[in-house]
């Protein structure tokens, strides 16, 4: 009944969830198995590390220790010379003896900076009386002496000179560790007692570099008490912590402990231990040298969880690859129906992302319709820029033999000759009404000066025969003269006759020498002509076009710039007309400046003949420039 239940479960399970499981177990088989081997092989190498870190720090320690020993043997022996060289009842006058302790060639040991290694030095004579105390400061009484001079006595009976270390550790009421360096000489008859200040082993033992957090020193003595401070109970007398522990306890019984055991420690944590022996004739103390498990242990532990880490993610991401690799054969299909779906809606720049990206029959035929979209979507994007106007849109035909592509090409090439033949016709009916409106002001012009005009003359002219009173005469004739005066400046800037009659130069100069006369501004003209000979086809109009220009921008300059000067430059080339009109007025700001009819006017004028207007304008003034092409 279980079994066929297991069968039918399996049975139910798709197939991407049976790879899953498949490829999940395999997976995590191999990396417990990858994991646990990698794990031991890392914690052997951080053991073995460490040991051989610890080894390194405990033979530096042992050297620098055994060196400081063995320097206060050589500091001794320096003495020893002139201890020799005096005889006894005169050793009182030995200058090592001169409570000032100056220094001389001969007594090293009492230089000032050699005097602190010691707390005091004694020399006692062969009954063990006290001959000399170095200091003022007395660390053992005269009992205590003469009971170690007792001690010192029986354990080197010979009467050769001699120099010995003796630890008198929880002895003689000493609340610290304490050695001393013992010699004799003259046949025993002077003992000299030199009382180590052990603050200089402390020193060498506190020195952590390369012990990481939890890493220490220490010393330890064949009573199993500490000789140096601990690391962690710093505010404890040393020689207070009892060290009995597997490295004393082998170290002390002749046994051999394993380099990079793992032991319980005086605090009974778990540490990696390394030990070696002070080697100083006297001293039986042992160098331990020991780092936390946990400490040493931690980039391990770190590299443990890193793996069990790992080993989720990888499964994690077989059962994702597998999911993906189902995905890609289905999601494909899925993706290119939407699409299909969404193309026969008309919607063809709709975004849509490749699925699969391998080169099997699926990813050949969804990169076949993604291409068809992407060749549509550009086609119905070109079509929408022409429909917005824009005719300088880019496209390619996808072949010779795309029916839309090249129709929409035609079309485009048909709204721009359209364009262009309505600009052509805007601007020759603009042209024909303005040309229609100077011809309209020529005419009026002509009238004013023929009929009216002529009219005006006769009647002066038969007031000036009439008898009546000269003075009324007279009055009539000045009110007639400026009649006719002010109807030539109407028929003068309704069209000039000069203009018509002798050209463009010609009315620019009749138009600066009129404005001169009528605003008191000088205005200074250059004309500079190549000479044509025949006339442009638009002689007329641009003649027309630039005396207005010119016409407009004197005013403008005279009304709003408060100039004191205007220059007008006119050049006539071979194949195109430049007039620049200037003043040094205050000019205006072009960003900001608001259009009004004028500059419209000048802009306007310059379109209809095809030429290039431009203005320019700062503090110091303002400068048009007209460019007009000539057609022959």
């Amino acid at each position: 009944m279980a079994q066929g239940f297991k069968i039918g479960f399996i049975q139910k399970l798709t197939i991407s969830t049976k790879l899953a499981i498949s490829y999940l177990l395999i997976g995590i088989v191999t990396l417990l198995t990858v994991s646990s081997i990698l794990y031991y092989i890392f914690k052997k190498t951080i053991i073995d590390k460490t040991t051989n870190q610890l080894i390194a720090v405990n033979v530096i320690k042992k050297k620098s220790i055994e060196d400081f020993l063995l320097g206060t043997i050589r500091d001794i022996r320096d003495d020893e010379f002139q201890l020799n060289a005096y005889p006894l009842n005169s050793l009182g006058s030995l200058h090592i003896l001169d409570k000032n302790f100056s220094m001389n060639s001969n007594d090293s040991i009492y230089d000032s900076s050699m005097l602190s290694v010691y707390e005091d030095i004694v020399f006692m004579d062969a009954a063990g009386t006290v001959i000399k105390h170095a200091t003022p400061l007395i660390t053992f009484s005269d009992s205590a002496l003469k009971d170690l001079h007792h001690k010192f006595r029986l354990n080197h009976a010979s009467t050769g000179n001699e120099i010995f270390f003796y630890d008198i550790t929880n002895q003689y009421g000493v609340d610290h560790p304490q050695l001393l360096c013992v010699f004799k000489l003259k046949h025993a008859s002077i003992w000299g007692i030199y009382i180590i200040n052990h603050s200089y082993i402390n020193d060498i033992i506190e020195i952590r570099s390369g012990m990481g957090s939890t890493g220490e020193s220490y010393l330890v003595g064949k009573d199993l008490y500490m000789r140096s401070k601990s690391r962690f109970f710093e505010d404890t007398i040393p020689n207070k912590i009892q060290v009995n522990t597997s490295a004393t306890q082998h170290f002390f019984s002749g046994k051999t402990l394993q380099e990079g055991a793992i032991i319980h420690d005086y605090r009974n944590i778990p540490v990696i231990s390394v030990q070696s022996k002070i080697d100083i004739p006297g001293i039986d103390w042992v160098l331990i040298s020991e780092i936390d498990v946990d400490e040493a242990m931690s980039t391990v532990d770190t590299i443990k969880n890193y793996m069990i880490g790992v080993a989720v993610l990888i499964s994690l991401v077989l059962m994702v690859v597998t999911l993906l690799l189902v995905r890609q054969i289905v999601d494909p299909i899925a993706n290119l129906t939407r699409l299909i779906d969404t193309i026969s809606l008309g919607k063809f720049n709709q975004s849509f992302q490749k699925q699969n990206f391998s080169e099997d029959e699926i990813g050949k035929f969804e990169d076949a319709i993604l291409n068809l979209q992407h060749r549509i979507a550009e086609t119905a994007s070109f079509a929408d820029e022409i429909g917005k106007g824009n005719l300088s849109a880019e496209y390619e035909t996808m072949s010779d033999e795309d029916t839309l592509g090249n129709a929409l090409l035609k079309m485009r090439v048909d709204l721009i000759e359209s364009k262009a033949n309505e600009k052509l016709l805007t601007k020759q009916k603009t042209s024909a009404l303005i040309e229609g409106q100077e011809k309209e002001r020529e005419r009026l012009a002509r009238e004013l000066h023929d009929g009216l005009g002529q009219m005006l003359t006769a009647i002066r002219l038969r007031i000036g025969m009439l008898q009546d009173e000269h003075k009324s005469k007279k009055e009539i004739q000045q009110i007639i003269d400026d009649t006719i005066k002010e109807l030539r400046r109407i028929s003068n800037n309704v069209v000039p006759a000069v203009l018509i009659d002798f050209g463009l130069a010609a009315g620019i100069k009749s138009l600066v020498e009129y404005s001169m006369k009528l605003y008191h501004i000088p205005i200074v003209l250059s004309y500079d002509s190549f000479g044509f000979e025949t006339k442009p086809k638009n002689d007329f109009d641009i003649n027309v076009s630039l005396y207005r220009i010119a016409q407009e921008a004197i005013n403008n300059s005279i009304k709003y710039s408060n100039t004191s000067e205007i220059r007008i430059s006119l050049v006539e080339k071979i194949d195109s007309i430049q007039m620049e009109i200037s003043d040094n007025g205050i000019g205006f700001d072009l960003k900001n400046k608001v259009d009004g009819k004028g500059i419209g006017n000048m802009n306007e004028r310059a379109k209809l003949i095809d030429g290039n207007f431009s203005i320019q304008s700062n503090k110091t003034g303002t400068t048009i420039l007209i460019t007009v092409p000539l057609n022959f």
